[in-house]
């Protein structure tokens, strides 16, 4: 009689296996499908506005995880941003995302909407908002003509 084995494929690092919210309902836990076990404090991530978790779901690309608040707000986590703030990492400090925000409640779009209009992903739009990603010049250009704002407004 043998050990039980478990494949770990190419990847298996970025692919989540299991998200769970801790008995306190104040830490978020990720466990990936190599082993790697992570537990967050909720008050640590951009988008946690503190409400109760009501929802937790991995992507069917095991990626990222969606997480719905009680609030009705609700934000991305994709695989290397937990594990940025699971070493501790923050925020970064920069304007860009806040201003993109307020800039498309103003127009009232959804993340979806700007994400179609622009030709990216909502969860990305959500990262940028989150100064969680920094985009390319040609992002930036097309986020500005859709927003119909000129690059300084933006940034």
């Amino acid at each position: 009689m043998g050990l039980a084995v478990k494949k770990i494929g190419v990847g298996s690092e970025r692919r989540l296996d299991e998200v769970a919210l801790s008995q306190d309902g104040k830490r978020l836990i990720f466990i990936f499908e190599n082993g790697e076990g992570y537990s967050i404090p909720r008050r640590s991530l951009p988008g946690d506005d503190g409400t109760p978790v009501t929802s937790l779901q991995i992507f069917d690309h095991q990626g990222a995880v969606a997480v719905t608040q009680a609030s009705g707000e609700s934000y991305d986590l994709p695989w290397d941003s937990i594990k940025h703030y699971a070493r501790g990492g923050g925020q970064k400090k920069l304007a860009l995302g806040k201003r993109l925000r307020e800039l498309r409640e103003g127009r009232e779009l959804t993340q979806e909407a700007l994400a179609r209009a622009v030709g990216l992903s909502r969860a990305q739009i959500n990262r940028i908002e989150g100064n969680l990603s920094q985009p390319q010049v040609d992002t930036l250009t097309s986020l500005c003509r859709v927003l119909d704002v000129s690059p300084a407004d933006l940034i």
